[in-house]
């Protein structure tokens, strides 16, 4: 068996041509950030009310001319806010105001004496909505909420499609690294991309929401099964001294993901055509995927040393370097060695300090996720311009990810990981704090300055 790091040393831990190969590995991470945070938009949820024939006729034909009293005699407030899930329910054919069908193409005027009367004159009590919604519009056209009026009884859905891919990533994450280690890291990385840009694609075509959930945790589990064989690739092709970096790199292409997305929903305001257009982003990596030669780590470790050697040659090439035949021999590890050589994971779960810092760090892991993913699925509730915000976010991570290599070198992983949770931590904190006592600072638009709770 072959020692990949003895090899990788001749060849340089990071030269040109592992530059082009972890360049081109990581744009995978571009459209996989996109579909991990697409719910943003595709379950963005409008303002809505319960849906009122005569008032949504009228306020098609005259958006400008609403009154709030017009308004106060349909909907119900709850807490000073318009209902989102209840309207005002009276029997007007009993009354002797009739007049409704002369003021279907009035004025509002004539629209606002009419349900006036209506009002005072009938007996009306608060009920909900029977299914139909009326939705703002202002942001997007149609989205998953307002295509399957996921609102109100019907709004744990939207949190369920949420739960159902992120299932599909828990079992993307099992089986990728298998799958990765069984066929390559190259191999695993195109098939799940291919897999991807077709699932994701149809997806955009769900007649239903039931085929909707099942498309994405399929397209959540191929997304983490790239993810995982890229990452894996991209450390195993440079040196330890660049790893980290490097691997820190999927956090700044990510955050391309995220502000790859706000472009495409500020350009497609159908979720369908958001959808198939993240579909599609997938499909340049195909392209690239033939230039990219499989892992010689990975294949030295199969036993396919000819094959290994063959690509270390070639990247050394590249590098300007050449690879002499004692290099191969100082490469070459004892029976032993290998026979051994799986043991590590054993050894590691016997030494009780490593068990601790195991658990520990799977511990810190789950936090880290729980609150980057209820920030990044939250970004929509903010207030202001949504496709800002997401886009904000994408920035915030891709430059955190670039500003904390230094520091990974200068300060320890352990200090700056204390560091960054004591003020992540704080945050939250004071955010919390800040929400309740500007609750009501923000009027009522449904919106929150601050970031909303889990």
């Amino acid at each position: 068996m072959i020692d990949f790091d003895v090899v990788l040393k001749e060849i340089g831990y990071f030269g040109r041509y592992q530059l082009f190969m972890v360049c081109a590995a990581l744009w995978c991470m571009v459209p996989i950030g996109s579909n991990l945070s697409a719910v943003v938009f595709l379950a963005y949820q409008e303002d809505q009310r319960c849906s009122v024939k005569e008032l949504d006729a009228f306020l098609v034909g005259s958006i400008n001319s609403t009154t709030d009293e017009l308004k106060q005699l349909i909907i119900p407030k709850i807490d000073n806010d318009y209902s989102k899930c209840s309207r005002y329910h009276y029997n007007a054919q009993s009354s002797n105001y009739s007049n409704g069908d002369t003021c279907r193409n009035g004025t509002v005027d004539c629209w606002l004496n009419y349900t006036r009367a209506v009002f005072n004159n009938s007996e009306q009590f608060i009920g909900d909505c029977d299914g139909q919604f009326y939705y703002d519009k202002t942001v997007f056209v149609e989205t998953i909420t307002t295509e399957w009026d996921l609102v109100c009884q019907r709004e744990s859905l939207s949190s369920l499609s949420t739960a159902i891919f992120f299932l599909g990533m828990l079992l993307g994450s099992v089986a990728g690294g298998n799958i990765a280690d069984r066929f390559g890291r190259v191999r695993t990385m195109a098939i799940t991309t291919a897999l991807n840009a077709v699932v994701a694609s149809l997806c955009s075509l769900s007649p239903n929401f039931l085929s909707f959930m099942l498309l994405r945790f399929v397209v959540g589990g191929s997304a983490v099964a790239t993810l995982i064989a890229m990452s894996v690739y991209i450390v195993e092709i440079v040196g330890a001294p660049y790893r980290a970096m490097v691997g820190l790199q999927l956090g700044v292409f990510s955050g391309f993901g995220y502000m790859t997305l706000s472009i495409f929903g500020y350009c497609f305001r159908h979720w369908r055509g958001l959808q198939l257009a993240l579909g599609l982003l997938f499909l340049p990596f195909l392209l690239v995927a033939p230039l990219l030669p499989e892992s010689p780590r990975w294949l030295f470790t199969q036993g396919r040393i000819e094959e290994g050697k063959r690509i270390c040659r070639k990247m050394a090439k590249k590098n300007g370097r050449e690879l002499d035949e004692m290099v191969w021999r100082k490469a070459v590890i004892d029976s032993y060695e290998k026979k051994h050589g799986n043991r590590i994971l054993f050894d590691m779960c016997v030494e009780p300090r490593m068990v601790l810092l195991l658990v520990v760090m799977t511990f810190q892991w789950f936090i880290n996720g729980l609150v980057f993913f209820c920030l990044s699925f939250n970004v929509g509730r903010w207030a202001g311009n949504p496709f800002l915000n997401n886009a904000l976010s994408g920035l915030v991570e891709s430059i955190a990810c670039i500003l904390v290599v230094p520091f990974l070198h200068k300060v320890g992983r352990a200090n700056t990981i204390v560091v960054a949770l004591f003020i992540s931590g704080t945050f939250l904190i004071l955010n919390e704090i800040m929400k309740i006592a500007f609750k009501n600072s923000e009027g009522g638009n449904g919106r929150s300055s601050f970031a909303p709770n889990c």
